[in-house]
């Protein structure tokens, strides 16, 4: 679930950087233009955000992961004695 997100708001974004790239055969007008970078801004935004808490997660997970093997790995070598 943590990658999905980012990757269908990216779908989105590459829609808004497509109408841009068209900004003058669409013949758009300034305000439909700043809205157009605005809104391609504010899915970059979402877009980290979405990666740096996917990315965080992983590590969490993974570094639970570890504490759980040294854990169980002490309490055998505790059983040997």
């Amino acid at each position: 679930m943590g990658w999905a997100l980012p990757r269908s708001i990216s779908r989105f974004l590459f829609l808004y950087l497509y109408a841009y790239r068209l900004r003058d055969a669409l013949e758009l007008s300034e305000l439909e233009r700043f809205d157009t970078r605005y809104q391609m801004c504010k899915l970059l935004i979402l877009i980290g955000v979405g990666l740096l808490a996917a990315g965080l997660a992983g590590c969490a997970s993974f570094y639970n992961g570890v504490g759980l093997l040294i854990s169980f790995s002490c309490h055998s070598c505790g059983s040997h004695e």
